[in-house]
C-alpha cells in the first residue's frame, strides 16, 4: 500500500512555458525546463486541460493510473477490509479526480463509490464515518462532472453518485446482521440494480445495461441480480441527504441535460445551415456516435434520479417536483423526439413508483401552488400521456416504457385511476395487436408486446383485489390467450405464479363458468 500510494501521491506535471508560446511544436528542450541529463523529451506528452496546456511525464502518469486502478480492484475485492486504507486513500484521490489525464481521473472517480461500500460494511453500527464520506465524495463528484469536458468520465461520475447514494442510504446493520443470522444468500441481496426487471415489476430491458451495484452482503462471489426495491424491502434505506444535498444534485444533472439538448440543438442547426444536403461518411458516423452517446448519457441522469427516489422517496418529491417536473412533462409531449420520451417516460415511471403516494407531500405551505401533491394529481396529469403513447406510437422501445408506467400506476395506485381504466385497457390492447411493421424490430416488438401483456396482469390482479365489477371473465380470458411471456422470463414466471392465484381463490366471478 506504501508504495501505491506514493505512485499516487506524484506530481507528474512538468515545468513547462509552453503555454506562454502559444502551443507551439516542442523543439527545445531549455524553452521547457527540461535538464538535458536527466530528461528526455520523448517522455513527455502535452494535455489540453480547462486551464491550458499542461506537460506531463508519460511514465510517472502511467505508474499513477495503474496504482489508482490497483486501489480501485482492491477496494472492490476487501470491502469492508480495506477500511483501514480510506482515509488516506480519499485524501489521494481527492487530487487525482482533477488530474489532466482522463485515465486517472476515470479511475479516481470509479474509486470512490468502492470506498463508501468499504465504510459503510465496515462501520454499520456507526453511520457518521459513512454519511461525512458520502457527504465529501458526492462534492467531489458534483464537481468534476460541472468542470468535465470529455463526455464518457461525466458519465462515469453519473455512475459513481448513484452508486454512492445507494451505498450511503444502505442499512448495512440490518444486512450484515440478516447475512450472519443465514437469512440472506445468493440469490437474495447480493446485488443491487437501479432498474433491473424483477418481481411483477415489467421494468424496459434497457434500464439495466449499466450493470449491477454489488453489496457484497451475501457472502459469495455470485453475480446475480436483485432490484433495488428488494433491497428496500429486505432491509430498508436509511435517508442519508438533506434537501440542499438533493436540490445540488438534481440541479446538477438538470445543467447536464440542458447541455446535451442544447448540443443536439446546435448540430441540428448546422446541418440545417449547410443545406440539409447529401452528408459524408465521416460527418454520419460521427452524427450517429453523438445520438447513441446522448442517449447514454441521459439514460445515466435517469439513474441517478432513480437512485434518489428509492433511497428517499417521499422526501425527493418536492425537489423533484420544484426542479424536473415541467422539464420532464415537456419531454413526454408527443410533438418530442421518440428518445426524449423514452428518457421522460424512464423518469416518470420511478416518479410513480417511489415518489407518489396518496397523501400530500408538501415542505411548505407556500410551496402547494407549485406543486403537484397527491396522486390523483399526479397522475391525472401523466396518464393520458402514456395512454397516448400506447394508442399512437410506432415506436416498440417507448411503448414498452409507457406500457410499464402504466402498470404500475395500477399496481400502486388504481383505486385512484378507475376513471382511467377503461382508457389504458383500450391502449394496452392496441400495443398487443399492433402488428410487427419491421422484421428487424422483432426483439423490441417482443418485449413490447410483453410488457402490455404484464400490464394487463396487473390491472386484473387489481380488479380482483378491490373487487371492482370490470368485466373480469372476459378481461381474464383475454389476458390468458396472450400468455406465456416469450421476451420477459421474470415477469412470465410471476404472471405463472399469479395464474394459480386466480384459479385457488374462492372468485368465480374472476374464472367464470366456461374457463
Amino acid at each position: 500500500m506504501d508504495k501505491l500510494f506514493l505512485a499516487m501521491s506524484q506530481d507528474v506535471t512538468v515545468p513547462t512555458t509552453y503555454q506562454d508560446r502559444g502551443g507551439d511544436d516542442l523543439d527545445d528542450d531549455d524553452d521547457i525546463g527540461f535538464d538535458d541529463e536527466d530528461d528526455d523529451q520523448s517522455d513527455v506528452e502535452m494535455i489540453e486541460t480547462n486551464d491550458g496546456w499542461v506537460t506531463v511525464r508519460t511514465t510517472l502518469v502511467e505508474e499513477q493510473a495503474s496504482a489508482v486502478q490497483m486501489i480501485l480492484l482492491l477496494a472492490e475485492k476487501l470491502q469492508e477490509h480495506f477500511y483501514p486504507y480510506v482515509e488516506q486513500t480519499v485524501r489521494l484521490i481527492a487530487n487525482l479526480v482533477s488530474s489532466p489525464h482522463e485515465d486517472i481521473r476515470s479511475f479516481a472517480i470509479a474509486a470512490l463509490p468502492e470506498l463508501v461500500r468499504a465504510t459503510g460494511k465496515a462501520m454499520p453500527a456507526n453511520r457518521a464515518p459513512l454519511v461525512e464520506l458520502s457527504a465529501y465524495s458526492l462534492g467531489l463528484l458534483v464537481k468534476a462532472v460541472e468542470t468535465e469536458g470529455a463526455l464518457d468520465l461525466i458519465m462515469t461520475s453519473l455512475q459513481a453518485i448513484r452508486q454512492i447514494v445507494f451505498y450511503a442510504s444502505a442499512d448495512w446493520a440490518t444486512l450484515i446482521a440478516k447475512r450472519n443470522a443465514g437469512k440472506l444468500n445468493s440469490d437474495n441481496v447480493s446485488s443491487v440494480s437501479g432498474n433491473s426487471p424483477g418481481g411483477n415489476s415489467p421494468k424496459p430491458h434497457t434500464a439495466s445495461k449499466e450493470g449491477v451495484l454489488n453489496l457484497g452482503v451475501s457472502g459469495g462471489e455470485t453475480d446475480s441480480s436483485t432490484s433495488a426495491a428488494n433491497l428496500g424491502e429486505v432491509a430498508g434505506f436509511v435517508k442519508v441527504l438533506d434537501d440542499s444535498q438533493m436540490l445540488i444534485l438534481v440541479q446538477c444533472v438538470k445543467g447536464i441535460l440542458r447541455d446535451s439538448l442544447q448540443r443536439r440543438a446546435v448540430l441540428h442547426a448546422e446541418a440545417q445551415v449547410n443545406g440539409g444536403g447529401v452528408q459524408d461518411e465521416d460527418d454520419l458516423d460521427q452524427e450517429q456516435q453523438f445520438f447513441q452517446e446522448s442517449l447514454e448519457l441521459h439514460f445515466n441522469i435517469s439513474e441517478v434520479l432513480n437512485s434518489l427516489f428509492q433511497t428517499h422517496g417521499s422526501s425527493f418529491y418536492p425537489i423533484y417536483m420544484r426542479e424536473w417536473h415541467e422539464m420532464i412533462s415537456n419531454l413526454s409531449h408527443p410533438f418530442c423526439l421518440p428518445e426524449d420520451r423514452r428518457f421522460s417516460f424512464l423518469v416518470i415511471s420511478d416518479v410513480i413508483q417511489y415518489g407518489v403516494s396518496a397523501h400530500t407531500f408538501l415542505d411548505s405551505q407556500e410551496n402547494r401552488d407549485n406543486l403537484v401533491t397527491t396522486a390523483e394529481d399526479y397522475l391525472s396529469q401523466v396518464l393520458p400521456v402514456l395512454i397516448e403513447c400506447c394508442n399512437t406510437s410506432s415506436d416498440y422501445e417507448l411503448k414498452r416504457t409507457a406500457a410499464y408506467a402504466i402498470g404500475i400506476a395500477f399496481e400502486l395506485h388504481a383505486s385512484v385511476l378507475l376513471k382511467l381504466l377503461g382508457d389504458a385497457l383500450q391502449s394496452l390492447k392496441t400495443a398487443i395487436t399492433a402488428p410487427l411493421v419491421d422484421p428487424e424490430e422483432v426483439d423490441e416488438y417482443g418485449l413490447c408486446v410483453d410488457n402490455a401483456v404484464a400490464a394487463v396482469g396487473i390491472i386484473t390482479e387489481q380488479t380482483l383485489i378491490m373487487q371492482i365489477d370490470f368485466h373480469q371473465v372476459f378481461l381474464f380470458q383475454q389476458w390468458l390467450q396472450c400468455l406465456p411471456l416469450k421476451n420477459d422470463l421474470v415477469s412470465s414466471n410471476y404472471f405463472t405464479l399469479l395464474i394459480f392465484i386466480f384459479l385457488t381463490v374462492s372468485n368465480h366471478r374472476m374464472r367464470g363458468k366456461k374457463s
